[in-house]
């Protein structure tokens, strides 16, 4: 349950030991909002925004009185902590990792339409985590770049 009056920190596990973390600052939600944590949610496979999925999808909802809101809007930015296992970005590039949120009809950067640069995402390879903040809470999705190198297939007639 996140607070009005004090900071609040919530980690959720996922099944492969990777872990959510969100951070509110006091202030920041009205009431004392319950955060529902969904891990492994569908996502479309292959490309979201272009990119290459990673191993970590999940849905976040802000929920007070039975009501869930799945595009709830801080008043703050909050901070959401992905610290993951080598297997879900295995074949991505860790130093542009990216969370992408779904707006409804596409994936988009989870802090594109916030207002804060991009240079806002804490990358931090080396101890396996990404730091984001995201305007706001829905599904999902862990993504990256690769060094995937498509050839040309060359048919030599006989």
């Amino acid at each position: 349950t996140a607070s009005e009056t004090v900071d609040t920190t919530i980690d959720f596990e996922h099944g492969t030991g990777a872990t959510t973390t969100v951070e509110i600052p006091a202030g920041t939600v009205t009431g004392s909002p319950t955060l529902i944590h969904t891990p492994d949610v569908a996502v479309m496979q292959g490309h979201p925004g272009g990119f290459r999925l990673g191993g970590m999808t999940f849905d976040l909802q802000v929920c007070e009185d039975g009501e869930c809101v799945d595009d709830y809007v801080f008043s703050a930015p909050v901070t959401v902590t992905l610290t993951y296992q080598d297997a879900d970005v295995a074949g991505l590039i860790e130093e542009d990792l990216y969370l992408l949120t779904w707006n409804g009809s596409e994936w988009v950067d989870a802090i594109a339409d916030c207002g804060w640069p991009l240079t806002a995402y804490g990358r931090y390879p080396d101890e396996n985590r990404l730091v984001v903040p995201p305007c706001h809470f829905s599904k999902f999705a862990l993504v990256g770049e690769t060094h995937d190198i498509y050839l040309p297939v060359v048919l030599r007639a006989s």
